[in-house]
């Protein structure tokens, strides 16, 4: 699998595929992921980050650490495996696996927040769980920055019609 990609037709309940399809990893609600054979429980908190565990044994799946509206660092850790999701500039990240070798990259250009496609690197080997996993991580990083930008937006031209109403009637 070269990349991920997620299918957004159903806006509440989004399933991530194995490139375009039409192979599916999994179907993702606001607390509960669907997949093949396991269910995940989901907490994702924007200001601290997201946590994953099965539902039957309890055991952790996915553990976030950070903010994820702002932080430029995050630290991600799936399984035994520590990966650190970096944001190079912008909109553009990379995800670098324990060694400091780099396993994947997303970016939020180009519609990037609707598909959040999760491009791996060549040789490197991840299991189905650090896969989904950090495609999850990727999508949720980037829709977390797209609502704080629009809460900065709206804030910014409430303020701008506040001043021009005051200036018209003054």
């Amino acid at each position: 699998m070269r990349y991920t990609s997620w299918d957004r037709n159903d806006r509440n309940t989004p399933v991530l595929l194995e490139e375009d399809g039409p192979n599916r990893l999994g179907v993702f609600s606001d607390e509960l992921a669907r997949l093949d054979g396991a269910n995940w429980q989901l907490q994702v908190e924007q200001s601290r980050g997201i946590e994953a565990v099965d539902a039957e044994t309890s055991q952790p799946k996915l553990s976030v650490d950070g903010n994820l509206a702002r932080a430029q660092r995050v630290l991600a850790r799936v399984g035994e495996r520590e990966f650190t999701l970096i944001n190079e500039s912008g909109k553009n990240w990379i995800i670098d696996d324990e060694n400091g070798a780099k396993v994947a990259q997303f970016s939020g250009t180009n519609r990037g927040v609707r598909r959040a496609i999760l491009e791996f690197d060549g040789e490197q080997s991840l299991s189905r769980d650090e896969i989904i996993a950090l495609s999850f991580t990727a999508r949720m990083i980037l829709e977390s920055r797209l609502s704080s930008s629009a809460v900065g937006i709206i804030a910014t031209l409430l303020l701008c019609t506040i001043v021009a109403i005051l200036a018209f009637l003054f």
